[in-house]
């Protein structure tokens, strides 16, 4: 069952209506009358296997049992048609004879025009069941039963355990509308999957067939889907004498998809490459006197962007190299100028004309070096150069042409440079973190209309209405003209909210105003047990801590988890006086701990470990991405891809570090002890909150509202 939907929901366009209308006519109108040809009774009908799209359909058609047996009876098949999920048989023969009850193609390709490979569809359906409506709800179901514990098999047994329980509650109490955690309904959802053994155990035992109905899905308060929730809860409880929730088994909220735009590729190319051009050096000429005993000359270019890249070497000549000029050595005590002209074999360099770059020519001879270095800007009246590092100062000229610097001692280097046409290229970028304002706004009646797809349909009573919403743009300020754009101007943004009565804090990253990825906080209701997580490992010392978690999701769906616990403090230890006859025992200074973090990529089940800790100065690198959070920046290396999702990742993770970090009742007593020395050892890393910029941004000044440790421990206490 799981298996399948995955399939189908991997497969965005099965949630498409004119996709699900053809499949349906499918089914309806081809399925059913071949099977009624080709099948002749319950055991037969599982020897043939349908094409996907009318297994798609026909498989939530059964999830309404009723309606099923009911539409069923009425077709031409003229009874219920068996289905085994389990079963994934050989469709060879099958495909034989629907190519010769149709001319319909058995195997669609979705990527193709649908209407091209399905022709005269008749619309009206004459089943009672909504299957269209059905088809889309099923985009949430699965959603909900879609993290990794739902494949593990302890997990799975106490699913069959809860449905069986489920079963009883609905023998006992008959007349009420049971409401299932979703541990409970997919195995009752794979049970209908097989019509005939689930009527057949329904009858044997409830007396009756029991009927399934998703379409109760509005969970406002005081709709029947909230009411009735509560009182299967407290029938639960009564009747088992156990909670009714289950870790893991609770719901999460829709689908993150119908939320989250996907940035093009052409969008991304824009804000992920730099404007550059090929510049090519075609001519380097040496000219020297002989008195500095020449015995060899090298010539070599050196490309360094100051973009955090290392310098390049583009080509080296020695003198023998040399096209032009005197021979390559001289006699000792002759004075005249001799040159050494190196041609076009230098290799053409990348250069970033609106970023500071250093384009240097080293000449070498015997045992004395000389450099001369051009650092290059673009700007309005065109390329300039402007001499930096060297022995002498050269006037600004044109980028492109013949350029002569003349040094001491009549040393002198010529150039020839040859610019071509301007492109984007990927390059190293710094995008900084810029705060844009904070606002306290009204929790909405409708929460996703401004927290985006979390499991909160509306605020608990007597909670408080408002939460801060703090707007963040990330500033690529790379290039030099983007030194003086506005921070309201830049394209990609950020928001952080956070509600201490909601126990919910959130991420969201925006491109163009549109929310691309998103993080927020999760708990062992939704995700299950961080422990049983399936490959993930933990080091010793973090087993016996609590984590704390975000779930972070972009257009395709769940990415990652990203967990966070405080580890490694310990308490100093005061040291002894020494005394008349004995010595002193030195103490031993206490440890404030850091905060491990652990990403865990929910599709390869892989992890990477990192750290936000003082002894780095709170900077980490993260799958590439350099964080620097005291600073507030953010390094993407040209080669880096997914930097959005990265940049999300690290403002999460500036969060959970908030989350965790246990901090004094009294801030500022604490600050006034470590400052007057009464307070020995490690500076507390809570002091460096208000001088680290991303904790800043954070929350940090709005940490009375945060959902820490400590808030919801006194939230409890209260």
């Amino acid at each position: 069952e799981l298996n399948f939907l995955h399939h189908v929901n991997s497969k965005r366009r099965y949630y498409d209506d004119d996709i699900i209308k053809k499949a349906l006519y499918r089914y309806e109108k081809i399925w059913i009358p071949l099977m009624a040809k080709i099948s002749t009774s319950t055991q037969t009908d599982l020897l043939h296997f349908p094409p996907t799209d009318v297994r798609w359909v026909w498989h939530t058609h059964m999830l309404a049992p009723k309606a099923y047996a009911q539409d069923l009876r009425a077709s031409t098949i003229g009874r219920v048609m068996n289905h085994d999920i389990s079963l994934q048989n050989d469709v060879h023969g099958t495909r034989s004879a629907w190519e010769n009850f149709t001319s319909q193609p058995f195997h669609l390709n979705l990527d193709k025009d649908y209407s091209d490979q399905v022709t005269d569809v008749q619309s009206e359906s004459g089943f009672t069941y909504d299957i269209v409506s059905a088809c889309k709800r099923q985009s949430v179901f699965f959603y909900q039963v879609s993290l990794p514990h739902y494949r593990e098999t302890d997990f799975l047994r106490k699913c069959i355990h809860r449905y069986c329980m489920y079963l009883t509650l609905q023998k006992l109490r008959p007349d009420n509308f049971l409401v299932p955690c979703y541990d409970m309904d997919i195995v009752w959802h794979t049970h209908q999957v097989l019509p005939v053994s689930y009527a057949e155990d329904m009858n044997r035992i409830l007396g009756r067939l029991l009927n399934h109905d998703d379409s109760v899905n509005d969970r406002a308060q005081g709709s029947k889907l909230s009411r009735t929730s509560e009182q299967t809860q407290n029938l639960w409880k009564e009747t088992f004498n156990v909670g009714f929730c289950q870790p893991g088994a609770m719901y999460r909220g829709q689908p993150p998809q119908r939320y989250l735009s996907q940035v093009p590729a052409a969008v991304l190319k824009e804000l992920f490459s730099l404007e550059a051009v090929d510049l090519k050096c075609k001519l380097v000429t040496v000219k020297l006197p002989s008195t500095h005993h020449l015995y060899h000359v090298d010539a070599r270019v050196d490309y360094t962007p100051a973009l955090f890249g290392h310098s390049t070497v583009l080509n080296n000549h020695t003198n023998e190299d040399a096209v032009e000029g005197d021979g390559a050595k001289l006699e000792e005590g002759d004075t005249t100028l001799r040159s050494w002209t190196f041609a076009s074999s230098f290799e053409p360099i990348r250069y970033f004309p609106r970023v500071e770059n250093t384009l240097t020519v080293k000449i070498r001879y015997e045992k004395s070096v000389f450099w001369f270095c051009k650092s290059m800007k673009e700007k309005s009246d065109g390329i300039k150069f402007n001499a930096v590092k060297s022995s002498g100062m050269f006037e600004e000229n044109s980028l492109e042409g013949q350029h002569t610097f003349s040094f001491l001692d009549n040393k002198s280097v010529t150039t020839v440079l040859e610019r071509g046409p301007t492109y984007k290229h990927a390059a190293n970028q710094i995008f900084y973190l810029e705060h844009i304002n904070t606002q306290h706004v009204p929790i909405p009646d409708e929460i996703g209309s401004l927290w985006g797809p979390i499991p909160l349909d509306y605020a608990p009573p007597h909670a408080d209405p408002t939460c801060p919403v703090i707007h963040l743009g990330l500033v690529d300020r790379t290039e030099v003209d983007k030194h003086t754009l506005k921070v309201e101007e830049n394209r990609i943004t950020a928001r952080i909210l956070h509600s201490l009565s909601l126990g919910m804090s959130a991420v969201h990253v925006l491109v163009d105003g549109k929310m691309v990825v998103m993080a927020h906080t999760v708990g062992e209701s939704t995700i299950g047990s961080v422990a049983a997580l399936t490959g993930l490992h933990f080091k010793q010392r973090q087993k016996k801590v609590a984590w704390r978690a975000m779930i972070v999701k972009d257009s395709s769906g769940d990415v990652g988890l990203l967990l966070a616990a405080w580890t490694g403090a310990k308490k100093g230890v005061k040291g002894v006086p020494g005394s008349s006859g004995r010595r002193g025992v030195p103490g031993i200074p206490g440890e404030p701990g850091e905060c491990t973090l652990i990403w865990y990529n929910l599709a390869t089940r892989e992890q990477v470990d990192f750290e936000i800790t003082y002894k780095n100065r709170y900077a980490f690198r993260f799958m590439g991405m350099q964080c620097d959070l005291m600073q507030g920046t953010f390094v993407k290396h040209k080669s880096e891809s997914h930097a959005v999702l990265k940049m999300c990742v690290s403002l999460a993770a500036s969060v959970l570090y908030l989350l965790v970090q246990p901090v004094p009742e009294d801030i500022s007593l604490a600050r006034n002890k470590w400052l007057l020395g009464q307070r020995k050892g490690v500076k507390p890393p809570y002091l460096d909150n208000d001088d680290a910029l991303a904790f800043q941004l954070a929350g940090w000044n709005v940490r009375d509202t945060m959902p820490t440790n400590q808030n919801l421990a006194k939230k409890e206490e209260r």
